[in-house]
């Protein structure tokens, strides 16, 4: 009999493991399809995403949802439990060399799980926030 707890013991303790291995891939894999959606608005020039160089602006826990509706669209069960942050780092020297209106931007979001915060980012190239038009194509690239 205490073999037999012992070996349940040990499938409890494996199990729970297992579980929040499973449950923070499954909090990854969200963040990055948030990622994915606030870089393709970047990219496209999207004026309420127009961040000033230097500057940052953040999405807490519980606004993304309603800052963003259609964000339910893209297999995000609970965009609430995130929180995201989109910063403007400026014009990279090489885009600046060759007279593109090109920003770059970071994308960072976070969630919370077991008592911690984790977060994934990502960079991406946009439209600078003060020059009208759209971004030319990049040769190779577009």
């Amino acid at each position: 009999m205490a073999v037999l707890a012992v070996v349940v013991a040990g499938l409890t303790v494996a199990l729970a493991s297992y579980l929040r291995q499973n449950v923070s891939a499954g909090k990854r894999s969200e963040a990055a399809q948030i990622i994915n959606y606030l870089g393709r608005r970047v990219m496209a020039g999207d004026p309420d995403l127009r961040i000033p160089n230097g500057s940052s602006r953040i999405w807490d826990y519980g606004t993304l949802g309603e800052s963003f509706p259609d964000l339910a669209g893209t297999n995000t069960a609970q965009p609430g439990l995130y929180r995201a942050e989109i910063a403007n780092l400026g014009s990279p020297d090489w885009a600046t060399d060759l007279g593109l209106g090109l920003t770059a931007y970071r994308i960072r979001v976070c969630w919370r799980h077991a008592e911690r915060t984790s977060c994934a980012e990502a960079y991406t190239l946009g439209r600078s926030p003060g020059r009208p038009g759209s971004v030319p194509p990049l040769p190779g690239v577009n």
